[in-house]
């Protein structure tokens, strides 16, 4: 996969689509092919799988990377949390969105389920969006 961010943005776009819509999933049965609809999320959210890990390490395009915290919903990396540790001198909210950047760049891969970007120095949090620029991510 090309390492451009345009292409984690056109990924995005396209998984966005995948997450809201149904898809067909075909199969061949006694030689006819058959079809049915298929989910990638339940609507009742208690019938989905949440899953999170820490550490999590991806590999893309010779890229090794482990995000400090990776959300998955039914398998899909939907999440990607950033964790400074507290009091640390480098520990700022920048430096975890800085390290989200060069894991959009580097390991585009994990972001084409993207839903939300998350960063801590374990004092306060933000969120952003995969298209948001330091400054735009909120508490």
């Amino acid at each position: 996969m090309d390492a451009d961010p345009g292409s984690v943005l056109r990924a995005d776009g396209q998984s966005d689509d995948h997450r809201s819509r149904r898809g067909a999933l075909q199969q061949a049965e006694d030689g006819t092919i058959r079809g049915d609809a298929v989910r990638l999320v339940n609507p009742e959210d208690r019938l989905n799988d949440w899953l999170a890990i820490a550490q999590f390490t991806v590999i893309d395009n010779g890229n090794n990377r482990r995000p400090d915290v990776v959300v998955f919903l039914n398998g899909l990396p939907v999440g990607v949390i950033e964790v400074k540790k507290p009091g640390a001198e480098t520990a700022t909210l920048g430096a975890a969105v800085n390290r989200l950047q060069t894991c959009k760049s580097q390991i585009p891969l994990l972001f084409r389920a993207h839903a939300v970007l998350v960063t801590t120095d374990g004092l306060q949090a933000c969120t952003g969006s995969l298209t948001a620029d330091p400054e735009r991510f909120m508490p």
